[in-house]
């Protein structure tokens, strides 16, 4: 198994091994049924599969990096490109962590919406995690550890619409360097698409209104 790999989208395999899951499963298992069984979609490594196993939830895990994958273990995984699925199967909750909501283009927002829409049972739960609504006004540069990890990112450039920056990793005598660019998405925007999907928004899961809580629009 490779930990020098980096995925497609530029993570360093490395990096997110080492990386804690840290409240993130706590959250996720909140907010969905003790029993339900979970959709991960971009799990990576496997980072916050791990704790949800323990947990109790079976768990599906897709991810469109083999080699990212070949690090999940004791849950099913599928390596795909993750706005293409269709399982034909539906689950209690279905997890979108990662900030994936917030990558460039309305299309593949509406897009990810409708697999979660597609993939969630009438009385499930979609769980979608989303930057700091407070970034939209001044996104900031920060760094701090996490784990044996430290991290720092540098806003590069900013527009009303969103920002780039630079993450720096840092593992032991290890540097890794991530470029990415991201728009906001605040809770007008979240409801809106997932209204197009076929999803309603019915609240915030945590206090920094960072993870949004949907239900199919069928659910009673």
């Amino acid at each position: 198994m490779s930990v020098t790999h980096t995925a497609p989208d530029g993570s360093p395999v490395g990096v997110y091994l080492a990386i804690p899951a840290g409240d993130e499963p706590a959250i996720i298992h909140d907010a969905i049924a003790g029993d339900a069984d979970v959709l991960e979609l971009g799990c990576g490594v496997g980072r916050l599969t791990r704790v949800l196993l323990a947990y109790g939830h079976e768990v599906v895990g897709v991810d469109n990096d083999p080699l990212m994958l070949q690090h999940v273990t004791g849950a099913e995984t599928v390596c795909m490109d993750l706005y293409q699925l269709d399982l034909e199967r539906r689950f209690g909750g279905v997890v979108v962590a990662s900030h994936l909501v917030n990558r460039r283009g309305e299309a593949d927002r509406i897009r990810l919406m409708e697999v979660c829409a597609r993939h969630v049972s009438d009385d499930g739960v979609v769980l979608i995690e989303r930057y700091p609504p407070a970034w939209a006004e001044e996104p900031d540069d920060g760094s701090g550890n996490a784990g044996l990890v430290h991290t720092s990112v540098t806003i590069r450039d900013r527009s009303p619409d969103g920002f780039w920056a630079t993450a720096e990793y840092r593992l032991g005598e290890r540097t890794w360097r991530h470029d990415f660019s991201f728009e906001h998405v605040d809770d007008t925007m979240m409801a809106d698409t997932a209204a197009q999907a076929g999803l309603v928004l019915t609240g915030w899961v945590n206090d920094t209104r960072t993870w949004a809580r949907l239900r199919p629009m069928t659910a009673s």
